[in-house]
């Protein structure tokens, strides 16, 4: 058997963190797996040690042992410590390096780089294109595999004009881009310069110069994972042929993107965590853009690709000419550390400090809110939400640890999070507390259902505020249930999104008008709330759609409030709440 086919347990392991796959093949989902596979060819080998690997890699993603695990699983009784397994690999046949802070830590940084051949059949051309991850998040993504359903070839030339496969759809540097072209040169080869780790840090380069043909003269991507490998430096250094150019460099993210340092810089937000982006660049023109994550040339855009709308791209847009250096630094962002400002030094200078990686500190002895213990906590995870009132004061959190020093950061309110961040010798860790705001509810059904149709003499009432907790899409925006048009909606994919009216003040509500997306087959499931105080609700209807039109519904309820709150549970189809209508009514 071949080499390759026996690194196939380490690669498959490598390529893989909490959050997914390192998905850099054009026909890779981001899905996380665990291939059964993996522990055949390690009894193949009779590789006890790499079975016992990754049995406690298995283990440590929460995943059982399935039916075909089980046939070739051989427990040896031998304990594997898995920090001690290398945190990097360079795996030579695929031209793929991964680099990463730690196996366990569900806070790791993880950055996986794509190297080697652009194949004209079925490749993307994203040479020296990365992911990252950090804080439990994959801030900067592959879109993977393009969608079976998208119009025009995803083979040989069709694939040039396909966003995902572009080079711009990649965490890549654009230099004159071409409607008709991919952005790198098919059939050329980027392969690893240098590749260095220790236990504090590891660097990869790789030599882009052939795959971006025409345009530079040189072209080296380096990658620098530092600062005990919670930072990482992605540098641009080449050298551009023709005497003007025009640059793009972007980085596409699910997160919140902000803007700032006077368009040097962008802070991101996702899943209540954030990263910062530095950015030094010296074109002699250049900006960063938070962009949509469609093609510079609209030409490019197909009918069929899956949806991007969740993404954004970092957009570094500008001109250069001769010799051009871009650093990008990517740290996390109001953690408890301090990080180094970068200043662009060519990596041949880089060096990584010896001495053994310092793990961050842990809380290992619970944190606290107002005196009770976090139920669910795990030291190794750092965000949680704890239910309170939506009048209640902000709640005291206290931590307890064996080492090290714990400073608590008060909520300002409770839209805010308590933090609590704790130093040690290896630098700080934050832990959030959220806070998940509740109403107070009580029933006093009013004992109507919903029917078909309107009464005579009904008006749409006035109102100050149209609110909701759950908005994933923005072309089905919370306004579309009173803009009168039955074609829009409003669709939210949580089990009780809600949608609410604020009236002002307390007034008669005779009923509500409700219309729903594709009504006549699907029978919508919900509760309505009326307040006169926001916090302490009564649930005067619960039940379900009348269904059998996409027109108006009535609900009759006679009550007098100036909250209305509408709480979707799907629908008998599925988990979205889609709604095209939604008015408190009175009578006239």
């Amino acid at each position: 058997a071949s080499p390759g086919f026996r690194d196939a347990t380490d690669y498959e392991l490598y390529i893989q963190t909490r959050n997914g796959i390192y998905n850099h093949s054009g026909t890779a989902g981001e899905a996380s797996v665990f291939v059964s596979e993996l522990f055949r060819i390690a009894d193949f080998y009779q590789d006890y040690e790499t079975m016992e690997v990754l049995n406690t890699y298995r283990k440590s993603l929460g995943k059982e042992l399935d039916a075909r695990s089980i046939l070739w699983y051989k427990p040896s009784g031998t304990e594997v410590d898995l920090e001690a397994y290398p945190l990097d690999k360079y795996f030579a046949g695929q031209y793929v390096t991964t680099m990463r802070s730690s196996w366990t830590d569900a806070d790791a940084t993880y950055v996986g780089i794509r190297g080697g051949y652009n194949a004209d059949i079925g490749s993307d051309y994203d040479k020296g294109s990365f992911i990252f991850e950090s804080q439990g998040v994959r801030w900067f993504t592959d879109y993977g595999k393009a969608s079976p359903s998208v119009q025009g070839s995803v083979y040989g030339s069709g694939r040039w004009t396909l966003f995902t496969a572009r080079t711009e759809g990649h965490n890549n540097l654009v230099i004159n881009p071409v409607v008709e072209l991919p952005g790198q040169t098919p059939n050329r080869l980027a392969p690893v310069k240098k590749f260095e780790a220790k236990d504090k840090g590891a660097i990869v380069v790789y030599d882009l110069t052939d795959v971006y043909e025409g345009e530079v003269n040189y072209y080296d991507r380096a990658f620098y994972l530092g600062e005990n490998r919670s930072t990482l430096i992605v540098q641009d250094e080449l050298e551009l042929i023709k005497p003007e150019n025009d640059i793009y460099l972007f980085l596409h993210t699910r997160g919140n993107v902000t803007i700032t340092d006077g368009g040097k810089a962008a802070i991101v937000e996702q899943n209540g965590q954030k990263i910062k982006v530095d950015v030094t660049c010296d074109a002699k023109e250049w900006t960063l853009e938070a962009r949509e994550a469609n093609p510079i040339f609209p030409e490019n855009a197909r009918q069929g690709e899956y949806s991007r709308e969740e993404y954004t791209k970092i957009s570094l847009v500008g001109k250069a000419s001769g010799k051009l250096n871009i650093s990008t630094k990517i740290s996390p962002y109001d953690d408890g550390n301090t990080y180094e400002k970068y200043s662009f030094i060519p990596y041949t200078e880089w060096t990584i400090p010896d001495g053994e990686l310092i793990p961050r500190p842990v809380i290992d002895g619970g944190i606290y809110v107002n005196g009770a213990s976090l139920p669910d906590f795990v030291s190794t995870v750092k965000t949680y939400t704890v239910d309170v009132y939506l009048d209640d004061p902000v709640p005291n959190v206290t931590a307890i640890s064996s080492s090290g020093t714990i400073e608590v950061i008060p909520a300002a309110s409770l839209d805010d999070a308590t933090r609590v961040i704790i130093r040690s010798e290896g630098g700080a860790t934050a832990y959030s507390v959220n806070y998940n705001k509740k109403i107070r509810i009580n029933d006093n059904l009013v004992g109507t259902k919903p029917v078909v149709g309107l009464p005579d003499n009904v008006s749409f009432m006035k109102y100050t505020s149209l609110t909701t907790n759950n908005e994933p899409q923005a072309t089905n925006p919370i306004t579309s249930v009173a803009d009168n048009d039955f074609n829009t909606r409003w669709a939210g994919d949580l089990y009780g999104a809600y949608m609410e009216y604020d009236l002002g003040e307390s007034q008669n509500i005779d009923g509500l008008a409700i219309s729903y997306m594709a009504g006549t087959q699907r029978n919508y499931y919900y509760d309505i709330l009326i307040s006169d105080d926001g916090i302490n609700f009564i649930r005067v209807f619960g039940g379900e759609s009348a269904g059998g039109t996409e027109s108006y519904e009535y609900l009759a309820l006679g009550v007098k409030a100036r909250y209305v709150r509408y709480v979707g549970y799907g629908n008998n189809t599925g988990e979205w709440n889609s709604i095209t209508e939604f008015h408190p009514c009175i009578q006239k």
